[in-house]
């Protein structure tokens, strides 16, 4: 299976409605998984998605009880944790061998 290397940006606007380009995320999260790609991110992944939902909540971003619907949302994300031994060199491979988005990061920028 083909593998599509996500960063924490990409998928914390798939929780926030509100986050600029959020319909692109969630409309190239779609065609990823109906393209037969899997979505990956490294572990950091984790810690870095809550934090965002943690700011937002903290900072007034997050209307009040909309911060476990955030949650909610990111813990059904499709993306799957990779380990690789080689992760950081991995991760450089896949970016320049996407031949529809080069780099995540460019398309939704922090």
């Amino acid at each position: 299976m083909t593998e599509r290397c996500v960063d924490a940006s990409l998928v914390v606007k798939l929780a926030l409605e509100t986050e600029t380009q959020s319909s692109t995320a969630r409309r190239l999260v779609r065609e990823s998984v109906a393209a037969g790609l899997r979505l990956i991110a490294p572990a950091i992944f984790l810690s870095e998605v809550d934090s965002v939902i943690r700011r937002c909540a903290s900072t007034g971003r997050l209307a009040p009880g909309d911060e476990q619907l955030a949650f909610d949302i990111l813990d059904r994300a499709p993306v799957g944790i990779a380990t690789h031994p080689r992760l950081r060199q991995r991760a450089r491979e896949l970016a320049r061998s996407s031949t529809s988005t080069p780099c995540t990061t460019r398309l939704m920028p922090h």
